[in-house]
C-alpha cells in the first residue's frame, strides 16, 4: 500500500479513538426525543419517494454520512443546521438530511438517523429526514473525507482537483458520429505506488494533467482510432499523446459495437504554474484510411472542484 494512503489510514484509525463524537445515551434525551425515537419506523425508499408517507411522519434511516455543506473548523464534523447525504450501507438510495440532532455527526460515520420526514427533494431526487436523533453504530468502518476524494487507479491514487471546461461550461468534447468519442479533462494529484514511480520520474505524488478517452464504435463496419491529440496551454507547455503516462489504450482498430477506454496523465513540473487554461487538437477515426470527419481543436478553461 502507498505509503501516504496508510499515513492517512492510521489517522482515520486515530480520529476513531479519539474522536468526542459516541452512541447516544438515553438518559440524556429530551423527551420529546425519546418520543420521536419510539414512534420512528423503517420505511423504504420508494415509499417515501412514491409519496407513500405523509410529512411529519417519524421516521429512521440508517447509512454512512456524506457531503454536508459545512464542516466545522476540524473538517469532519458537520455542523449542526447544515444539510448531509445518508448513503445507504446496503445499495445506491440516499436520503437527504437535515441535521438538526444534538449529537455529533462526522463524515464517513454510519449513523442510524431518527427524525421527522419532511417530503421529497426534487430537485436531488431524495426523500429529505429532518434528523433529530443520530446514533453512532461503531461497529462499522469510518471513511474521512480525504479518504473518500482518493480514486484507485492502475499506478495508485489520485485525487482531483478541479477540471478543465470549455466556454459553455462543458468538461468534455463529445463526438457523435456512427464513430462516438470523447476527451475529458482534469486535473489530479496522483499518489504514486513505488513499483510505478519510475514512470513518474520518480516522484512519490505528482500533479498532472489527466485526459480520459473513450471510444465506441456503433457502425456496421471497422474503424481505426488513432486516440492522438495535442496539448498546448497558456503557461506555453506543449504536450503530445505519445509522452503521456496512460492507464490502458483507447487507440487501435474497433469493431462493430466495440468500445475502449484510457487515461492519460501529463505530470507538471514541481514549480511549474497550473495552466488556466489549455486548447487540445485530436485527431478524427479513420475508415480504410480516410478520416470520418475532421480533425478538431477546443479551448478549456480551469476551475478548482468546490470543497
Amino acid at each position: 500500500m502507498h505509503k501516504t494512503y496508510r499515513v492517512t489510514l492510521l489517522f482515520s484509525l486515530f480520529f476513531q479513538l479519539f474522536s468526542c463524537e459516541q452512541p447516544i445515551n438515553p438518559a440524556d434525551l429530551t423527551k420529546e426525543e425519546q418520543e420521536i425515537m419510539d414512534e420512528a419506523r423503517s420505511y423504504n425508499h420508494s415509499e417515501l419517494v412514491d409519496g407513500e408517507v405523509e410529512p411529519g411522519t417519524p421516521v429512521t434511516a440508517v447509512g454512512e454520512a456524506r457531503y454536508a455543506d459545512e464542516y466545522e473548523e476540524d473538517g469532519e464534523t458537520m455542523k449542526k443546521g447544515t444539510t448531509f447525504q445518508l448513503v445507504s450501507l446496503y445499495g445506491s438510495d440516499s436520503y437527504t438530511i437535515i441535521h438538526d440532532a444534538d449529537q455529533e455527526i462526522q463524515f464517513g460515520t454510519t449513523q442510524t438517523i431518527y427524525g421527522i420526514y419532511e417530503g421529497y427533494d426534487e430537485m436531488e431526487s431524495k426523500p429529505i429526514i429532518r434528523a433529530v436523533v443520530a446514533d453512532l453504530r461503531e461497529d462499522e468502518p469510518v471513511i474521512t473525507r480525504e479518504e473518500s476524494s482518493l480514486i484507485g487507479f492502475e499506478y495508485g491514487n489520485f485525487k482531483r482537483l478541479g477540471g478543465y471546461f470549455d466556454e459553455n461550461d462543458r468538461s468534455a468534447i463529445e463526438n457523435q458520429t456512427a464513430f462516438q468519442y470523447d476527451f475529458r479533462l482534469s486535473l489530479v494529484e496522483m499518489y504514486i505506488d513505488e513499483d510505478y514511480r519510475d514512470k513518474f520520474n520518480d516522484q512519490e505524488t505528482a500533479t498532472a494533467i489527466s485526459i480520459s478517452v473513450s471510444g465506441e464504435n456503433n457502425s456496421n463496419y471497422t474503424v481505426d482510432f488513432p486516440a492522438a491529440f495535442h496539448v498546448t496551454t497558456n503557461t506555453g507547455e506543449q504536450y503530445d499523446h505519445s509522452d503521456a503516462v496512460h492507464s490502458y489504450n483507447a487507440a487501435g482498430q474497433y469493431e462493430p459495437g466495440e468500445t475502449k477506454a484510457a487515461s492519460y496523465y501529463f505530470v507538471l513540473d514541481d514549480k511549474a504554474e497550473i495552466p488556466d487554461s489549455l486548447s487540445i487538437t485530436f485527431e478524427a477515426p479513420l475508415r480504410d484510411g480516410k478520416k470520418l470527419g475532421s480533425d478538431q481543436t477546443a479551448t478549456f478553461r480551469y476551475a478548482e472542484d468546490e470543497e
